[in-house]
């Protein structure tokens, strides 16, 4: 179990997920994209410093290919910065986007960021804090995209393991396309980001597993017009998490005015 607990007390812990940062539009998102994806980023860190909420992003920082660096960077560390040196700098889970925009180099993104004391980086599996949560010691860990989940955790005393993952997992809509759920000895919750489809809180013996689903909205598709971004809080006590909807704009707003493909 990684390290002592936090002097940091919260009220609960915040997920949330694929920003999918780029200062070039992605496939068929309008102008604006970074500041809009900015704005739902901004709201989240707002909402859990007035809530008292632990922010985790679980991965898809920055998008693959995000177009001028220097200036995603910049607007990037204008958001981050007034958290940075807070017990509400985000804990950030390494995804697949941000390894293919070249995370493992201490030039990336992603890494930049870290070293900058913008986010606090997860890009290996294991125990990453440990932390005061309404009266409870809560252990955090994760696992990157491309790294296996563990199959048990040694509690060192935790009230609470959460466990925070960008993997493909075998959820309600995917059950035969990924590994299935499965009890992880030790862990009380894995919260999956990578899927971008809100998908139904399951347990598997002592393991509930969640997926909030992205909060971008990436492609031009007619469940992106029907879905609303969420983050999801978890409590000690919980039985699922709880859903707080991003603040975003509608549709319209952010791709082309036609129709959908047959």
């Amino acid at each position: 179990m990684s390290g002592p607990v936090t002097q940091a007390v919260y009220r609960g812990v915040m997920f949330f997920t694929d920003p999918h940062l780029a200062a070039t539009p992605p496939y068929e998102r309008r102008e604006g994209y970074l500041e809009h994806v900015l704005a739902k980023v901004s709201a989240c860190l707002e909402h859990a410093r007035e809530s008292e909420l632990l922010p985790v992003l679980l991965g898809d920082f920055f998008h693959r290919r995000p177009g001028n660096v220097r200036q995603l960077l910049r607007r990037v560390f204008e958001v981050l910065e007034p958290y940075a040196g807070t017990s509400f700098r985000p804990w950030v889970l390494q995804g697949n986007h941000d390894q293919e925009e070249g995370a493992g180099s201490e030039n990336s993104s992603l890494h930049v960021c870290a070293l900058a004391g913008m986010i606090h980086l997860m890009d290996v599996s294991g125990v990453h804090g440990r932390f005061h949560v309404d009266g409870c010691e809560v252990a955090l860990g994760a696992t990157p995209y491309g790294m296996t989940l563990p199959s048990a955790v040694e509690r060192a005393g935790a009230d609470y393991v959460l466990w925070g993952s960008h993997c493909g997992i075998g959820f309600r809509d995917v059950v035969r396309k990924y590994p299935p759920l499965h009890e992880i000895q030790g862990v009380d919750w894995v919260v999956n980001g990578h899927l971008h489809w809100t998908q139904p809180t399951e347990a598997r013996g002592m393991t509930r597993w969640s997926n909030i689903g992205g909060m971008t909205r990436i492609s031009f598709a007619p469940r992106n017009r029907d879905r609303a971004p969420i983050a999801g809080i978890w409590r000690p006590g919980n039985t699922d998490l709880e859903p707080w909807e991003i603040p975003h704009l509608p549709f319209d707003d952010v791709f082309p005015m036609r129709h959908f493909p047959p």
